[in-house]
């Protein structure tokens, strides 16, 4: 079922123009999380957009009520969907955080 959920939020990045977006691992990792969900937005309002646009998927379609926190500046957004998360960042925060590479050691 979660595969299902994430196929669907790619989908959704993937319709709205998110860019550069991956999908870690993080079940050996993480005792709360399987999988982090990392996706770069063009702009504060493009990622707000991204931000709302995932939320609202995942609350109509799979009934999942989420938790986030950046929206005040948008530069980084992290969607907590229970099982995975989501973060949407502008291309600065991304670089700044690299979180590809924190979550890799």
């Amino acid at each position: 079922m979660i595969d299902a959920i994430i196929k669907s939020v790619l989908e959704k990045l993937d319709e709205l123009k998110a860019e550069n977006v991956k999908i870690i691992n993080l079940e050996k990792k993480n005792l709360l999380f399987s999988k982090a969900i990392l996706a770069t937005g063009s702009s504060s309002r493009h990622v707000l957009s991204l931000s709302d646009n995932i939320s609202d998927l995942l609350k109509q379609k799979y009934k999942i009520y989420t938790r986030s926190e950046g929206h005040a500046s948008s530069e980084w957004i992290l969607i907590d969907a229970e099982k995975f998360i989501i973060n949407i960042f502008q291309k600065e925060a991304r670089e700044k955080y690299n979180l590809e590479e924190v979550w890799k050691r």
